[in-house]
């Protein structure tokens, strides 16, 4: 799933080429103190993490619908973490998940991923 959607993920973020919060805070001299994380050195929008998140807890939730509603939970976690991080904005979450919505809707992914 992952090496289906993160092509996608790279190509949005560097159209965008988004600041992220830590990066406009410095440049204005703002103290905001954010937890470094490995997919920081890319651009904030839209949110990877958001998007890789809600994408897999469909597909599984779909594989294992007894789990579909932890899966959820555990999906808009980690989308609320990124923003906590002071990684994201929230129209970065927001948009991510509207693209893994989107993803999901795709006839091609669909099929691959019995949705």
């Amino acid at each position: 799933i992952h090496d289906d959607i993160k092509p996608l993920t790279v190509k949005l973020k560097y159209f965008f080429q988004r600041p992220r919060p830590f990066q406009l805070a410095y440049y204005y001299k703002l103290k905001l103190m954010p937890f470094m994380t490995l997919g920081a050195d890319s651009p904030s929008f839209p949110s990877g993490h958001a998007i890789e998140s809600k994408v897999l807890s469909e597909v599984l939730g779909n594989m294992y619908p007894e789990l579909y509603v932890p899966l959820s939970k555990i999906a808009d976690e980690v989308c609320d973490s990124r923003i906590g991080l002071g990684v994201h904005y929230q129209s970065d979450i927001d948009v991510g998940v509207y693209v893994a919505e989107k993803i999901c809707e795709m006839k091609e992914f669909m099929i691959k991923y019995q949705l």
